[in-house]
């Protein structure tokens, strides 16, 4: 009995070892898989926020000549574009807040 109860054991612990290595070398085999889903995830992220600049870049372009009144039609817009320029990067709101700032300047600027 004692005998059996050693083999069980000794089966256990090598069950045991043997799934670690396994899950090592699982470990390492996806490790690049891991970094290059990271990457993705963050060249996305980017993607997503220069598109939403460029969306209120769009905007401020195409409501920069509208009287403050007709704006009011257009809050809804208006405001997405805003909550979405506040969720992207700080670097990409920067841009995206000075471009909106500063496109209705340049446009009043070029000839008709």
């Amino acid at each position: 009995m004692l005998l059996l109860a050693i083999v069980v054991a000794a089966c256990g612990a090598t069950l045991y070892l043997g799934s670690l290595i396994v899950d090592g070398r699982i470990q390492t085999a996806l490790k690049p898989m891991q970094d290059n889903i990271t990457q993705i995830t963050g060249d996305v992220r980017e993607i997503k926020g220069e598109l939403t600049v460029l969306r209120a870049e769009n905007v401020a372009e195409k409501y920069s000549a509208t009287a403050p009144k007709e704006l009011q039609a257009h809050r809804e817009e208006l405001n997405n574009i805003k909550t979405d320029l506040v969720s992207t990067p700080k670097i990409l709101q920067i841009f995206g807040l000075l471009v909106l700032r500063l496109l209705p300047y340049f446009l009043r600027q070029l000839p008709r």
